[in-house]
């Protein structure tokens, strides 16, 4: 099999995961009004470096230092430093002229500079995710169906909530482990992350991948009228409105459709 007949194989794999319940089909975004109409006028999802979120942590790793010279070149050539660049590296390794530390943390920075992400949770009914991002529940959470755009959510995967940080080869090791890797003090948000490759900014999506849009319990009747108009301008066509609402026997919200007079 050809490296483009395994890649076909190996997404229509990860499409039957996710058609037998093995990996979500559908995630959420949480977002205050503004970021929300955004979203329905570019119709385009932001990737963030991992310097703009707002974890301190993120990326937090335990490194390894004791490398070789030849090590480093052959890793400055597969991160692609030119053959010059990566030679004189080496040999200002190799002679003392560089702290070995201080060039690994650069080069560590610059393989993690490399991924970008969208952030995405489990569940429309979290508490704390609608007073975090989306303005007090005065803000709106969109479902998105991943299967509508398998080109930009390919690479989903749920974060892995540790207390210790991870272990990283910086020269030998695929980096996954780390840029995935959170406190578990993150646990509540349930994330998963879209991750992509020197992508970061702006990708627009297939318009069907958004299939619902939840109202929080305090979002305005004006506000709700605006959400409304921007997906009827920006031909929204699938999209399901409900809205979030206190229960009132337990602390807890219940998502139902949303009666559109």
């Amino acid at each position: 099999m050809d490296k483009k007949s395994s890649q076909v194989s190996n997404i229509d794999d990860i499409r039957q995961e996710v058609l037998d319940n093995k990996r979500p089909r559908y995630l959420y975004k949480y977002r205050s009004i503004d970021r929300a109409t955004e979203f329905l006028e570019s119709n385009s999802i932001y990737f963030s470096n991992y310097k703009e979120f707002n974890d301190p942590f993120e990326s937090a790793c335990k490194k390894k230092y004791d490398f070789t010279p030849k090590q480093y070149f052959e890793t400055f050539q597969k991160w692609g430093v030119n053959f010059i660049d990566s030679a004189i590296k080496a040999e200002q390794i190799r002679l003392g002229m560089v702290n070995p530390e201080d060039l690994l943390k650069k080069s560590t920075d610059m393989i993690f500079n490399r991924f970008s992400y969208f952030s995405m949770a489990e569940e429309p009914d979290n508490i704390l995710m609608w007073s975090h991002y989306a303005d007090s529940h005065k803000g709106v959470c969109f479902r998105f169906d991943l299967l509508q755009d398998f080109d930009t959510f390919l690479i989903t995967v749920p974060v892995d909530y540790n207390s210790e940080y991870p272990e990283f080869d910086t020269l030998n090791e695929n980096p996954s482990r780390i840029i995935i890797r959170k406190s578990p003090y993150w646990s509540y948000e349930k994330e998963h992350r879209t991750i992509k490759v020197n992508s970061p900014g702006l990708h627009e999506i297939n318009k069907k991948a958004l299939v619902e849009i939840i109202f929080g319990c305090r979002t305005s009747t004006e506000d709700k009228n605006e959400i409304k108009r921007f997906v009827e301008q920006n031909e929204f066509y699938d999209v399901q409105f409900s809205e979030a609402i206190v229960n009132p026997n337990a602390y807890q919200l219940d998502i139902i459709p949303l009666i559109i007079a």
